[in-house]
């Protein structure tokens, strides 16, 4: 749900520490409940939550939402009473949810965008949305990943995931400026810890810039 650490490694590491709770919670829970929930993922962070936030799965750290942080095999166990629960109740999104989870966390990414495709059409939000993107990020597909992190933000401004994820995505691209003022504008709409995180990550950013 979270693609090797580059050049930025010491930005991405500290970000990683800094939400390492928040990640990891998110990382391992992929829906807009921390107790269930594309993310931090830390790596490519799409909705891995045995790595992500904060899914970890280079070096890297991002923001995706899974659920248990189970292994790989016990993900790969669980797709067929998953796919048969979808089967017989396909609107049911905390099922889609799970399926989305265990198909990213077995690398079916294509699988993994299409539920979380069908979960938008029940229900739109931005949750969701930061979860298609971090999935599409892991497939290469990083422009539409900026589209979908910035309809997460239009739809809640007050999601931290999109802000870190997309931050991310500007930093691998040389646009350190980009993703300076995105965290600067996010700052100013989460609240709590999420508004702790993104200043600390602020501060590492510029001091990583000033002394390069």
């Amino acid at each position: 749900m979270i693609k090797i650490l580059r050049r930025r490694g010491l930005v991405l590491l500290a970000l990683l520490a800094l939400i390492a709770v928040a990640g990891l919670s998110a990382a391992c829970d992929d829906s807009e409940d921390a107790s269930t929930d594309t993310t931090t993922t830390t790596d490519a962070a799409g909705v891995d939550g045995s790595t992500t936030t904060a899914e970890t799965i280079g070096a890297r750290t991002e923001e995706t939402l899974v659920v248990g942080g189970e292994s790989k095999e016990e993900y790969e166990a669980s797709l067929p009473d998953l796919e048969a629960a979808v089967a017989a109740t396909p609107d049911d999104l905390d099922k889609l949810q799970e399926l989305a989870i265990a198909q990213f966390q077995t690398g079916r990414l294509s699988d993994a965008a299409a539920t979380y495709q069908k979960m938008l059409a029940i229900e739109d939000n931005a949750f969701t949305r930061n979860n298609l993107a971090n999935v599409l990020r892991d497939m290469g597909d990083t422009e539409k990943a900026k589209a979908l992190y910035q309809e997460a933000l239009t739809a809640d401004p007050t999601l931290v995931h999109p802000y870190v994820n997309l931050a991310h995505l500007l930093l691998d691209e040389g646009d350190g400026q980009g993703a300076l003022e995105l965290l600067q504008s996010g700052l100013e709409k989460v609240t709590g810890d999420d508004k702790t995180s993104i200043q600390s990550f602020i501060d590492r950013l510029t001091q990583s810039t000033a002394t390069t």
